[in-house]
């Protein structure tokens, strides 16, 4: 029998969700995020104890990003990075997840915008854009 593929709806789009986990981090060990994979490359972030979700797509690797720098520019905006860490995978809940990596967060002046640049175990990158989202906009459909 073929499992039963779950799916997620956010503002009002339907995604497949391949993969759930949950992380923490070296710097940060007692706060634990979401991360869900979704078809098409997108990702949602949910941060429990900050009461926070972003959704946005795994670019690969974004080359602005390359040298790590405190500031650069995407898109026309001004990016700062903060914070450098370490992701430790407590627990997969099912499917493909990324596991553990070394990450670099950027915040755009306005905050309007996130990346997570982050070099996985095998050396690649998944650089990931996101912006904030309501929790009202998401419905799990299973």
């Amino acid at each position: 029998m073929l499992p039963l593929k779950k799916f997620i709806s956010i503002n009002n789009e339907m995604h497949e969700i391949l993969g759930k986990a949950i992380y923490t981090s070296k710097n940060n060990p007692d706060s634990e995020y979401i991360k869900i994979f979704l078809e098409g490359h997108k990702t949602i972030l949910i941060v429990p104890s900050e009461d926070i979700a972003f959704f946005g797509d795994d670019k690969g690797r974004i080359a602005e990003f390359d040298n790590f720098s405190e500031k650069t520019v995407y898109n026309d905006k001004v990016m700062k990075l903060v914070n450098h860490d370490f992701q430790i995978e407590k627990r997969v809940e099912f499917g493909k997840t990324e596991g553990e990596c070394e990450y670099w967060d950027y915040e755009g002046d306005d905050k309007t915008i996130f990346v997570s640049v982050a070099v996985l175990a095998d050396g690649t990158r998944s650089d990931v854009e996101l912006h904030e989202i309501n929790f009202d906009d998401v419905k799990d459909l299973v």
